[in-house]
């Protein structure tokens, strides 16, 4: 293999692999139960899921497909039951009895098994910290008092403003990835792609934090012609 084709003469250092939380051994083949939950996992993650965003789309004899046109938002909706209805979603994570939670997900999706379902609810209650942030809102409510008075307000504008948002947390990470092992015309192009069509809070911060990647060639080429002139200068200009 040519030298500087694979992980850009060693720019790019990947973290070791860590040994997944149980049971997920059943993703790898390495537990007793492998390949039922495998042929069955569609059924677990959605007994597990907290949300639904999608609706089912039918069209003719074709497979169901799921059409999202614009921005897809997840509405979480109520975190209890309302008017006394079963839990559903994420209000199951807030059945207080671990026994009873199962069994909510059970009632939902009777053919599961029983101690799969128990092993993952708490692998999720554990590492989970959506779930952890949100029992303890819950669990700060005055006694006796009526939860359907309060709301949980998850607001990304409330982290400090020298830092990106997790938007453009995310876009920093993909330009970074870009910029060691993409040319630089590569680079601005997804640069523009990103602006086009991504919601990105503060374009201008993204911008003058790779500034100096989008602009080597032109850079190098100007250097190149006028190896005497102020490169700084006419930037400026």
């Amino acid at each position: 293999m040519s030298q500087g084709i694979c992980c850009s003469s060693g720019k790019v250092l990947l973290d070791s692999f860590q040994q997944p939380p149980e049971p997920l051994s059943l993703l790898c083949g390495k537990h007793d139960q492998s390949q039922y939950f495998l042929n069955n996992i569609r059924r677990y993650n959605s007994a597990f899921q907290m949300t639904f965003g999608a609706k089912t789309v039918l069209e003719g004899n074709y497979m169901p497909t799921f059409k999202i046109q614009g921005q897809l938002y997840h509405l979480i909706g109520s975190l209890l039951p309302v008017d006394n209805a079963r839990e559903s979603f994420l209000q199951i994570y807030f059945v207080s009895d671990y026994m009873l939670q199962r069994d909510a997900r059970l009632r939902c999706f009777p053919n599961l098994n029983p101690m799969l379902v128990e092993c993952l609810q708490s692998m999720l209650i554990e590492i989970k910290s959506y779930i952890r942030d949100f029992k303890t809102a819950l669990q700060s409510f005055p006694p006796n008092s009526n939860e359907n008075d309060y709301k949980i307000v998850i607001n990304a504008d409330g982290r400090p403003s020298a830092e990106y948002r997790e938007g453009d947390n995310h876009w920093c990470y993909t330009l970074t990835d870009a910029s060691i092992s993409s040319s630089v015309s590569k680079l601005r192009q997804l640069f523009a792609m990103i602006l086009v069509f991504c919601n990105v809070s503060n374009p201008s911060e993204l911008w003058d934090t790779f500034k100096d990647h989008f602009m080597e060639d032109y850079v190098g080429d100007f250097q190149r012609h006028y190896p005497n002139a102020d490169i700084n200068a006419h930037l400026e200009n």
